[in-house]
């Protein structure tokens, strides 16, 4: 359950920072009901809505990570501004399936939320 999860969590940043450990949290990025080519094939046919597929519980948890992971030890995941969801040159999607980034969608979170803040952290 998410409150065994936010438990096990607690403990973790506990052991961690008792051991001087430095760490970063990866938060969760959004989930949908269907996988992602599906909802962009409905929107490109019937001018459906990516947030009408939207699962609340990747948020939620989320949300929930926030209010018990330091904010200088965890980056926000979820919907983050600069992600572009397809690349028409290479026809590349940010998502694969349901909630699982491709390389694509990936290296995006790498470059410009990732290693940002772990370059941050080692100076």
């Amino acid at each position: 359950t998410d409150d065994e999860t936010l438990k096990y969590v607690k403990e973790t940043i506990a052991l961690l920072d008792k051991n001087n450990i430095s760490y970063l949290f990866l938060g969760q990025t959004e989930s949908y009901t269907l996988g992602y080519p599906r909802i962009i094939m409905l929107q490109n046919l019937f001018g459906r809505q990516v947030e009408d597929f939207e699962v609340d519980e990747n948020k939620i948890f989320n949300n929930k990570l926030m209010k018990i992971i330091p904010q200088d030890r965890y980056v926000n995941m979820y919907k983050p501004n600069f992600v572009k969801h397809y690349d028409s040159g290479l026809k590349n999607l940010y998502m694969f399936d349901n909630n699982h980034l491709t390389h694509y969608g990936a290296q995006q979170y790498i470059d410009q939320l990732v290693m940002p803040r772990i370059n941050k952290a080692v100076q």
